[in-house]
């Protein structure tokens, strides 16, 4: 968002980049769907032959899982650095950016983790 010349453009770049990625993923669930139909199980992982092939693709998958949420908590982190005015500190005072970034950053992952834990069947809340 920063790093964007015309950031009044930013709403209408992500929602085109949901859109196409929707887009991919409707066409692929459904040629999945009508190549396999009804004979694949609840999770992905199931599906796989067993084998320490398989073992090493779940591992892999835990890992993508793990090392992508930074990737996905960037955006939010910087829109609220900038909202609390900490991207106007940056120059200025270096340390004090610090500080206020590593608690804001600390507190959302925290949060988000707390709301992982609290909710941890989300059906039951969807079904209310």
């Amino acid at each position: 968002y920063r790093s964007m010349e015309n950031k009044e453009d930013y709403s209408r770049s992500v929602d085109s980049a949901f859109y196409i990625s929707f887009g991919f993923y409707a066409l692929m669930a459904t040629g999945g769907y009508l190549f396999w139909g009804a004979s694949v199980l609840d999770q992905i992982t199931l599906n796989l032959p067993q084998g320490p092939l398989s073992h090493a693709l779940i591992l892999l998958m835990v890992l993508n899982n793990m090392l992508s949420y930074p990737l996905t908590m960037t955006a939010p982190i910087e829109a609220t650095e900038e909202v609390l005015g900490l991207t106007s500190i940056r120059v200025e005072k270096p340390f004090t950016f610090f500080v206020g970034s590593l608690i804001l950053r600390s507190s959302l992952v925290l949060g988000t983790l707390g709301v992982a834990l609290g909710v941890s069947n989300f059906a039951s809340i969807a079904t209310f």
